[in-house]
């Protein structure tokens, strides 16, 4: 199978930073079971809207490598259940369909799960079984997608409103987001000119927190490096004066911290990872060795354990017992009584935790407002 070499499910990287096409040539792509989980899933969904079969019916059975669980059954069957809700209303529908869209992105193509077209709207679905949410809005890969479904059909069609889709079913996460025609077409210019630059002999590299978080350079990258150095330090010609104490650190080079803490996190992370791996390898970094990570007892035979412990103990005293919660309780109720438990669960107040503006739950004030009202 070939692979565009500037591919709409990597457009945040490159889009963000045009020199991470480059920079992660040298890199050898590898598979997670994460990812092979997914793909699998992808094919799974793929089978039942194609031939209306239920999920259930492949349980157990092997597709692209992976055993079909519980889990992925329940998965696809709730993003089928979304797909059949929209389809209704649509003259086409295009499962697993290659849209191209070279004529933004040179060579651009990839493959939409689902595109559904009628006489003014044109749907694009995209099903993540990742457990890291992902959002519709200003959707680069989801847009791409549009965009090249829009240039091979939108002959066909009076297009007058597009609806990106994103469906994440292991985590209860359906979201979309409306635009049109006329803006996408307006963003893909922007995207035309990263495009080029990111294929130009010299490309700049713009570490940000969406273009470093898959990009496999990362952990060795010295643009990302130095940008994490000057967030941390900022105006501070002597940092190590400050000897932790964070209170002399301005309001704004702590925002400046947090706007990049992710993006700092993930670096991180990937240094820890190319550490490990180099150590593994037999390369020396002074100060730092391959230990066991911490282990606790675990029962080599759990049935015959049972049988052992009880010709001493009794049941009570071997196994333990949990009330299920709430979400799980109310996911085995199904859509029947569900009254049942209606006046016994409720959501409890949450702790105060840092959210950017952008953030969709309203704001709890600070701890001073809440002495406002004090006599």
């Amino acid at each position: 199978m070939s692979h565009a070499k500037l591919p709409a499910s990597g457009s945040s990287r490159w889009l963000g930073c045009p020199a991470s096409i480059k920079a992660c040539e040298p890199y050898e792509n590898t598979t997670s079971s994460a990812s092979a989980y997914g793909t699998a899933a992808h094919a799974l969904a793929e089978r039942c809207l194609t031939d209306f079969s239920l999920p259930s019916k492949y349980h157990g059975i092997e597709i692209e490598g992976v055993m079909v669980d519980t889990e992925m059954v329940e998965g696809v069957e709730e993003y089928i259940d979304y797909v059949n809700q929209l389809d209704m209303f649509f003259d086409m529908t295009l499962i697993e369909e290659r849209v191209d869209f070279s004529h933004i992105v040179p060579e651009g193509f990839g493959t939409a799960d689902l595109v559904l077209i009628n006489s003014d709207e044109l749907h694009v679905v995209d099903l993540k079984f990742g457990r890291g949410i992902v959002h519709a809005e200003n959707n680069s890969q989801l847009s791409l997608y549009a965009l090249g479904a829009l240039y091979a059909y939108g002959f066909m069609y009076e297009v007058k409103k597009i609806v990106l889709h994103i469906a994440q079913p292991r985590i209860g996460h359906f979201d979309r987001w409306e635009t049109t025609p006329d803006e996408l077409v307006a963003w893909s210019k922007w995207v035309s000119e990263r495009a080029n630059l990111a294929l130009s002999a010299n490309p700049p590299f713009e570490p940000s927190a969406k273009a470093c978080q898959w990009c496999a350079h990362q952990a060795n990258c010295s643009a990302l490096a130095e940008h994490v150095n000057t967030v941390l330090t900022g105006d501070f010609d002597n940092p190590e004066a400050l000897d932790g104490q964070v209170d002399k650190v301005s309001d704004e080079h702590i925002k400046r911290i947090l706007d990049n803490m992710e993006m700092i996190t993930s670096f991180l992370k990937a240094v820890e990872v190319v550490a490990l791996e180099r150590l593994q390898s037999g390369r020396v970094i002074p100060g730092y060795k391959i230990v066991e990570s911490r282990k606790n007892k675990a029962w080599v035979d759990e049935e015959k354990a049972s049988e052992a412990l009880l010709k001493k103990l009794s049941k009570d005293d071997i196994y333990t017992q949990k009330l299920c919660t709430p979400t799980q309780a109310l996911k085995l109720l199904g859509k029947i009584d569900t009254d049942l438990i209606d006046n016994l669960w409720s959501v409890p107040e949450g702790r105060p935790v840092l959210a950017p503006e952008s953030d969709k739950r309203p704001s709890i004030g600070s701890v001073v407002d809440g002495f406002d009202n004090v006599k």
